[in-house]
């Protein structure tokens, strides 16, 4: 008696259609505290099934291919971000080689 071949397409792996937090969380590499509060933010989209909240894979790849960018820093800033004099005095100390300098000017004052 030979299997039948409809046995066989059940037995087949299929990926489930909607993945919970953990495993949104996993396959964007993030925690599922941030997945559950952009889903409420309305920033990742989500199936919300009564209280259960689920997310579709093709939206996880569709909300990281929207967000990749190939901006570079500089041009992010526009133009003239060498006339600014704060970016202006990290640029050098960077090019200088003083990265511990440069660090401290990217930190935010103190109030």
């Amino acid at each position: 008696m030979s299997p039948d071949p409809a046995d066989h397409e059940q037995l087949a792996f299929e990926p489930p259609l909607l993945l919970t937090a953990d495993q949104a969380a996993r396959v964007l590499g993030l925690t599922a505290h941030w997945i559950y509060e952009a889903a409420r933010r309305g920033e990742l989209p989500c199936v919300r099934i009564g209280r259960k909240v689920r997310f579709v894979r093709d939206d996880l790849d569709a909300y990281v291919a929207a967000k990749r960018t190939t901006v570079s820093p500089a041009d992010r800033l526009g133009e003239d971000w060498r006339r600014r004099p704060q970016m202006a005095l990290t640029a050098t100390r960077r090019k200088r080689g003083n990265a511990r300098l440069a660090a401290s000017d990217a930190r935010p004052p103190l109030s």
